[in-house]
């Protein structure tokens, strides 16, 4: 059974928030819903072993109200206090950069997280039945990006997820995508199957300036 680490971290408004975590490597926020109960390590207890063996830091942190940390009476568990308070705890941490992953409320506080704080989402991973991943290749080490896409081929196309992702390396994620759309400063430039336009030459080198040696100049894809 994996060991998990506790730390209390006391924010700017009095109130503490708890995380336990366990592992290395790229972290991973677990945030749980609500409910009688609720807390990270409770809920996610089925995941940790899995994501720690991964190669993943996995980050639990029991929301306000929720848990070992702090449970203030008179105030309104709003949706911005839980995304404020956990994102205050994540800075304290050190965590600038994360795999959210959220379930029921906490779905909604990843959301809410990724739209007050863009740079710290890698990805988002809402229990959904879309994914959606932001230039999750970005960084990586060549060995890590087709373990990446490995993965990615079979949550695809052996579970069945639907997924939008958006990457640079339009060859790479080509691969794994079944329909491809480029976007150029807001708008829809191209639009094919992935594998049409994987074999279209002129069109990886004139919109993301894609040549048989590799990319010339930065572009994205949605795939």
């Amino acid at each position: 059974m994996t060991t998990l680490t506790k730390t209390t971290h006391r924010l700017s408004g009095g109130h503490s928030i708890v995380l336990q975590e366990a592992g290395a490597g790229p972290a991973v926020v677990f945030i749980h819903g609500s409910g009688p109960g609720a807390s990270g390590a409770s809920n996610f207890r089925q995941n940790i072993e899995a994501f720690v063996a991964a190669g993943y830091r996995v980050i639990l942190p029991d929301l306000i109200g929720y848990g070992a940390s702090s449970k203030p009476d008179g105030i309104d568990y709003t949706l911005q206090l839980f995304t404020d308070t956990l994102l205050e705890a994540l800075d304290l941490h050190g965590i600038a950069e994360a795999i959210l992953v959220g379930n029921s409320l906490g779905g909604g506080i990843a959301i809410q997280a990724a739209l007050d704080r863009p740079g710290l989402a890698r990805a988002l991973v809402l229990n959904p039945r879309v994914m959606l991943l932001d230039e999750p290749l970005e960084g990586l080490a060549p060995i890590i990006v087709e373990e990446l896409l490995a993965a990615l081929r079979r949550i695809i196309r052996e579970e069945g997820m639907s997924a939008i992702l958006v990457e640079q390396n339009a060859k790479k994620i080509l691969g794994v995508t079944d329909r491809a759309i480029i976007v150029e400063r807001g708008a829809v430039v191209h639009a094919a199957d992935s594998a049409v336009l994987a074999a279209d030459r002129a069109a990886l080198e004139t919109h993301l300036g894609v040549t048989d040696q590799g990319p010339r100049r930065g572009g994205r894809a949605k795939g």
